[in-house]
C-alpha cells in the first residue's frame, strides 16, 4: 500500500478505536447490570465479573463494530476534506479508485474480524458464560455461607448461620421451611456444616430442634435430634436436557441441528435465519465504510460546505442497519425472507461502487452545471 494510503487509513484508525470503546462501555453498563446482580447476591468475587464481563465483548463488539466504521471512515475522510487533503490527493492524480482502496482494506478488515466474531468467539464466549451462570447459581455454599445473615434460597425457606469459621464448622444454624404454609417447620441447631455429595448439597446439623407448628389446632410440636441432614438439591433448578441457545451454537451446529431431539425440530427455521444472519452480517462493516466515503468524495464542491451530503450519508447508514435489524427478525418465522439478509449489504455496496464510478446519478450533492445552463442564468439576472 503507498504511503498516502497508510496515511488515510491512520486517520481512521484513530476514530475508530474511540468509537469502538464509547460505544462498547456503554452497551456493557446496561448488559453488566444483570451481572452484577448475580454476582453480589451470590456472594462471587470481583473476578467472577470480571470473566463474566469479558465473555460478553465478543457479542457487543459484533453490534459496535459497523457502526463504529461508520463513524471512524466519515470523521477521518471529512477531517481530511476540510484540511483539502483529499483535494491535495486528487490533483496529484489519485483517483476516486484510488482513494477508495483504504476504505476497502479498513472496512474489509473489519468485516474479517466480524467472521471470527460470529461464527467462533461469539458463541464460545456465551457457552462459557452460561456454564458459570449456572455454576454460579448451583453454589450454594457462596449464597448460604454467610455469618450473621437472613438468606433465602428459595420462596418460602429462609437460612442463618450464626458464623462460619474457617475449617467448615457452622455455628447457630436456623433454617425456616414455609413452603407449605399448612405445615411450617423450623429447623434449628448448634452447630453444622456445608457438605457436596454425588446427590446434591446438603446442610449437616447436629444437637438441633425441628419446630413444627399444627395451624388447625395452633399448636406447636418440638423434636430433638442429635443429627438432621437437610436437602439443599430442591433449591437447585435443575439443568434440562443438553440444549444450547441459538446464540451458544456454532455455524455447523445451526445448519446440521440435531433433528433427534424435540427443540431442534420445532426451532429449525430459527436456527438456519441465525446461522443465514452470521453469514451476512459482518457485511454491513464494509457497506457501512463506503457509504460514507460516497458521500465525501462524490459530491460536487460547494462553498457553503457539504452539510447536507452528510446528513444524507447518516440516514443511508441508519436505514441500512435498521432494514438488516428487521429482515433478520423476520426471517426467522418467514424462511422466504432469508435472501434479503444478503442483499441488503451487497446492494449497498454495489450502489456505493457504481455511485463513485460514475455509473449512477449523484445522490449526494448536485450535478455541475453545464456551460449552456449557466448562459441562461445569467441572461435571466440580466
Amino acid at each position: 500500500m503507498t504511503r498516502l494510503g497508510r496515511y488515510m487509513l491512520r486517520q481512521m484508525a484513530v476514530p475508530m478505536v474511540f468509537a469502538t470503546l464509547g460505544m462498547t462501555a456503554v452497551i456493557w453498563l446496561t448488559q453488566s447490570l444483570d451481572m452484577i446482580d448475580l454476582v453480589v447476591n451470590r456472594g462471587q468475587s470481583a473476578m467472577v465479573f470480571a470473566k463474566l464481563s469479558i465473555l460478553i465483548m465478543p457479542f457487543i463488539l459484533t453490534n459496535v463494530l459497523p457502526i463504529a466504521i461508520f463513524v471512524a471512515v466519515l470523521y477521518g475522510l471529512h477531517r481530511m476534506h476540510e484540511d483539502s487533503e483529499l483535494t491535495v490527493m486528487s490533483a496529484s492524480g489519485l483517483s476516486r479508485w484510488g482513494l477508495m482502496w483504504p476504505v476497502v482494506v479498513f472496512g474489509g478488515v473489519a468485516t474479517l474480524f466480524a467472521f471470527l466474531l460470529n461464527l467462533y468467539l461469539v458463541p464460545a464466549g456465551y457457552r462459557n458464560m452460561k456454564d458459570m451462570v449456572y455454576e454460579i447459581r448451583e453454589d450454594l455454599a457462596g449464597l448460604l455461607l454467610r455469618e450473621g445473615e437472613f438468606i433465602t434460597p428459595a420462596d418460602g425457606v429462609t437460612v442463618y448461620i450464626g458464623s462460619a469459621p474457617p475449617g467448615g464448622d457452622l455455628h447457630d444454624l436456623m433454617v425456616h421451611n414455609n413452603r407449605d404454609p399448612e405445615n411450617p417447620l423450623t429447623y434449628l441447631a448448634r452447630r453444622g456444616a456445608f457438605l457436596r455429595t454425588e446427590s446434591g448439597p446438603r446442610l449437616l446439623m447436629e444437637n438441633g430442634t425441628i419446630l413444627h407448628r399444627d395451624m388447625e389446632n395452633n399448636n406447636v410440636a418440638l423434636l430433638q435430634f442429635e443429627s438432621y441432614t437437610f436437602d439443599l438439591s430442591q433449591f437447585i433448578e435443575p439443568r434440562g436436557p443438553h440444549s444450547r441457545d441459538l446464540s451458544e451454537r456454532y455455524l455447523g451446529e445451526l445448519l446440521n441441528p440435531d433433528l433427534s431431539r424435540r427443540w431442534d425440530r420445532r426451532n429449525i427455521e430459527r436456527m438456519r435465519a441465525e446461522a443465514h444472519n452470521r453469514l451476512s452480517s459482518p457485511l454491513y462493516n464494509l457497506a457501512l465504510a463506503l457509504i460514507p466515503f460516497a458521500a465525501v468524495v462524490c459530491g460536487v464542491f460547494n462553498r457553503r460546505g457539504y452539510a447536507g451530503r452528510l446528513a444524507v450519508a447518516m440516514a443511508a447508514g441508519i436505514g441500512v442497519r435498521l432494514a438488516g435489524f428487521g429482515v433478520q427478525a423476520l426471517a426467522a418465522t418467514n424462511t422466504a425472507l432469508m435472501p434479503l439478509l444478503y442483499a441488503i449489504p451487497l446492494v449497498a455496496i454495489l450502489f456505493c461502487i457504481l455511485m463513485i464510478g460514475g455509473w449512477l446519478p449523484n445522490w449526494f450533492g448536485r450535478k455541475p452545471l453545464s456551460e449552456g445552463e449557466i448562459n441562461d442564468i445569467m441572461a435571466e439576472g440580466a
